[in-house]
């Protein structure tokens, strides 16, 4: 039942954290934290999801203290980088285990469990959405902590910057097919993979961007390789 809740809650997380708000409210939440209403706007968001993961229409308070918790995590957020990321993400983590852990233990009423074989379905999901845009997130956050700025970015050039951010786009659908290797055990494919992205690329002249691109290839590799690993070992 832990697992099951557990899951739920975090497919819940990841949709409301990572795909129904936009860059534009995490900047403004983060320069105005208490201040800004986007937080509030979140939070709801996060109590919506989040109630519907349960499943039971009296335990809104399980939902409440949920975004409630975020709300707070959220708003003592002072600066964005990827120390900052991984504590925010891994303290939304530990309050879902513990709001789980409640609502199995202490929750008196009618739980609604999925049969057991929805719970590798939300795995299947939760691996290919963790592996789009938090994953995007994660890699940028990575290249700035050492100092691999996109250089689109420092030019200033608005025009290149946003053809460049197409390269999100790429990362996702490079990880999702590498995770669909592993889970085939064609491992030899995601070789043949990163060797035709290689040879798109051997005409490149700019040195700065195809380091860019090649550090930001090897860290959405790792992700997606660790990814479908821990998938792996946890069914």
């Amino acid at each position: 039942m832990f697992i099951d809740l557990f899951l739920r809650l975090l497919l819940a997380h990841v949709l409301s954290d990572f795909f129904l708000q936009n860059d534009a409210w995490c900047k403004q939440k983060l320069e105005k934290r208490f201040a800004c209403w986007h937080c509030y706007a979140h939070a709801f968001i996060v109590f919506l999801l989040s109630w519907m993961a349960l499943w039971t229409w009296s335990a809104w308070s399980f939902a409440l203290c949920i975004a409630f918790s975020h709300w707070i995590i959220d708003c003592c957020k002072v600066k964005d980088g990827f120390w900052s990321f991984v504590i925010d993400q891994m303290a939304h983590l530990l309050c879902l285990i513990c709001i789980a852990f409640m609502y199995e233990n202490v929750w008196c009423g009618t739980m609604y469990s999925l049969p057991e074989d929805w719970n590798l379905i939300l795995l299947y999901v939760l691996v290919f959405l963790t592996n789009a845009k938090p994953a995007n997130i994660l890699t940028k956050h990575i290249l700035k902590l050492y100092s691999v700025h996109n250089p689109q970015e420092e030019n200033g050039d608005a025009s290149d910057y946003a053809k460049f951010q197409s390269g999100a786009l790429i990362g996702s659908i490079e990880r999702w097919l590498i995770i669909i290797f592993i889970f085939l055990n064609h491992y030899e494919a995601i070789g043949f993979l990163l060797a035709a992205k290689s040879i798109i690329r051997f005409r490149d002249t700019d040195t700065t961007k195809t380091e860019y691109v090649l550090a930001g290839t090897l860290i959405s590799v790792f992700i997606a390789v660790v990814s479908a690993l821990l998938f792996e070992c946890w069914t």
